[in-house]
This record gives C-alpha cells, structure tokens and sequence, in this order.
C-alpha cells in the first residue's frame, strides 16, 4: 500500500513539474510577445493559454485550489442552462434591436444568428441526454466541442482587445489617423462616426498640450449610397469643433480599413517629400545674381515609414474595431497603436462579433484546421463505437 502511494505520489509531483515548467514557458512567451508588439493577435491566444495553464498549476500545487475549481465547475454545470438560456435571450433581443434601429444586413444579424445557433445546439444537447444512442449523440458532441474552440478564440480575443486598449492609449504620434464609416443620410457624420472624430481630436488637442505638433488626418471614401467622400465630412466637423483646417489631411479615396490604412500611409508620405523638396528649393535659390549649380535631382521617395521615422501614428476607430486595425498597421508595418472610441451599448455585441469573424477569416485556414482537430476525433471514435 505504501509502495502504490508513493508511485501515485512520484506521479503527481512529475505532472505538477511539467506542468510548472509549460506554465512558465508560456507565460514568458506572453510577455515577450506583448513587449515585442502589442499589435500581435497571437498575444490574445497566448495570455488565455497562460491562464489555464496557470489555474492547472495552481490546482496541482495547492489542494485547496483544486477543491475550489472543482465546487466552482460543479457550481457552473448546475447553472449552465440558466446561463445558456440568458445569454441565448439576450443575443435574440440584441439582433432584433439591431435590425430595429440600424438595418437587416448580415453584419447587423450576427447577434440574432449567434443566439438562434447556440439555441440549436442546446436543444440537440438536450436530446441526446433523453436518447443518447443516437446518431445526434456524436453530431452534437461535435457541436458542442466546436462551440468550446469559439469560445475559447472569442474569450481570448475579447479580452485582450480590452487589455490592448490599455496599452495603446497614451501613445506619442505625429499624426492622428481617425477611419471613417458610413455618413447618415449620405452627408452628415452619424454618431458612430462623430464618435470616432470626437476621439480623434481628443488625442489631437492632447498631444498638442504637450508640445507635439500631430496632424489629424481624416480617412475613408465615398460609398455608393453617399453624396460625398466621409473623409470630407469628417473634416468639417473637425472644423465645427475648432480645429484649424490647416491641421487637417484628407484621404478621401478608400473602401476598406486596409485601404484607410494604405492610402493614408501614401497620403503622408507624399506630404513629407513635397515639404523636403520645397524646403530644399528655398535653400537653393540664388542670392545677388549669383548662379548656382545645378542641385542633383531630388532622391526617390523613401518606402511608407518615410514621414517621419521617429515618429509613431495613432489609428482612432471604434473600441470594437481597434485591435483588428492595429492588426492591420501591424500588417502594413506602420509605426502605428490604435485606440477606441465609445460605441452605443445596444450595437456593441454585433460589432465585436464582426470583428471575430473577420479576425477568424484572417487566419482562417488554421482555424478550419484546429476545428477539426478539436471536433471530428472524439466525435468519430463515439460514432464508431455506438454503431
């Protein structure tokens, strides 16, 4: 008897050891990566793996942690369907006040989809604890192993955007690059967008009263529904709120955040070489008839970090959209963080879904992939065993 406790005993100090060493491992990747840039979306999965692993750690270390997480996980399965059906009712009613106040397009149903699919998938939970050898039993496991993965990657990713937030916030710029969306009644800016100026220029009249010199530069392009360029309406509200025109930089020209981001780029680096050229001109010019010789061509346009190297550009969005655009600076190697503005409570939960499917499309082989690692093994082995 005391040979097999001290096997089982030799046993559990080997995991909590490897466990130790994985916690440690990732943790100091996390930090490492958010140092290295807080841009990366690979942080998000990171710090989310850290926690397990550090709760995993904990448990094994300290007996009564373990107790704790396994009352607090009996707790959960208790209340899971009470905070299933919460969250189902609330996706519903979100979506439809989406389609309510804003419009019926897909992006504004993702909420209601949301809610209708976890509703489903419940339902066919239910189902299989009534008659569990069914085929539905492997397909709802599936299912439900699927719905894990996406809320692991949503959880990560929400959370992160909250903490990235943080990181981003005081960022010295040159430029204060605010990205556009759609104009209300195809001329005015709406208050989503006004939100996104307003942010803007906070930041603007902020770096200003400590002795910088940013520039706010207004991005997006006129949709097929709208009288005039977003980017031309933003700035005339940014004049409304008394900033200078002088100030002001307008790309009026994109469709996308990608393209804001692009052209925007483009937009100051043709500003910095036109200033350089101008300035060496002066230089240049003659004094007391005396001619000069000729001035060697002005050299090439340096590539996009050209205006001005030194300096950092701070993207302003929506709170919801900001990692994903500073996923895209990161993308495009913009010295660039981007911070969030404040958007109404009630377009909150379809917009941060939106922008989880656009990240997951990003990556989305590796997701395809991972999904089927994760749902079709177990599942398949159920199935196979069952029939």
């Amino acid at each position: 008897m005391g040979r097999i406790r001290l096997c089982g005993r030799e046993k559990m100090d080997g995991v909590f050891a490897i466990s130790f060493v994985l916690c440690v491992l990732v943790v100091a990747l996390t930090v490492a990566g958010v140092r290295r840039d807080a841009r990366w979306l690979g942080n998000a999965y990171l710090i989310g793996l850290s926690a397990l692993l550090v709760l995993l750690t904990a448990t094994l270390a300290v007996p009564g942690v373990g107790i704790l997480l396994m009352l607090s996980g009996v707790l959960f399965l208790v209340l899971a369907p009470l905070l299933v059906l919460v969250l189902v009712v609330f996706l519903l009613i979100n979506g439809f006040t989406m389609v309510r106040r804003e419009s019926g397009s897909l992006p504004n149903l993702l909420s209601l989809i949301a809610g209708l699919g976890i509703a489903a998938v419940m339902a066919a939970s239910v189902g299989v604890l009534i008659n569990p050898a069914t085929l539905l039993t492997p397909l709802a496991l599936a299912a439900v192993l699927g719905l894990a993965y996406l809320g692991f990657e949503f959880t990560s990713y929400v959370g992160y955007a909250w903490a990235y937030a943080k990181i981003a916030r005081r960022v010295p710029a040159s430029h204060v690059i605010v990205l556009g969306s759609g104009l209300r009644d195809g001329r005015t800016v709406g208050p989503l967008l006004a939100g996104r100026v307003d942010g803007g220029i906070e930041h603007y009249r902020r770096l200003r009263k400590a002795g910088g010199e940013p520039l706010l530069v207004m991005s997006g392009g006129q949709g097929p529904d709208e009288h005039i360029p977003e980017a031309r309406a933003m700035a005339d509200y940014a004049i409304s709120r008394g900033v200078p025109e002088e100030h002001l930089l307008v790309e009026d020209q994109s469709r996308t955040t990608l393209e804001n981001l692009r052209f925007t780029r483009a937009l100051i680096a043709d500003r910095s070489v036109t200033e350089t050229v101008a300035g060496e001109a002066d230089v240049a010019e003659p004094r007391g008839g005396q001619e000069l010789a000729p001035r060697p061509p002005a050299k090439p346009p340096l590539p996009w970090f050209a205006p001005p190297v030194e300096a950092s550009m701070l993207i302003v969005t929506s709170d919801y959209h900001a990692l994903r655009a500073a996923t895209y600076a990161r993308q495009l190697g913009l010295p660039a963080q981007a911070v969030g503005s404040r958007t109404a409570r009630y377009f909150w939960p379809s917009a941060v879904l939106r922008e989880f499917v656009a990240v997951l499309n990003q990556q989305r082989k590796r997701h395809i992939v991972l999904m089927l690692l994760i749902t079709v093994p177990v599942p398949l082995l159920l199935a196979l065993a069952l029939f």
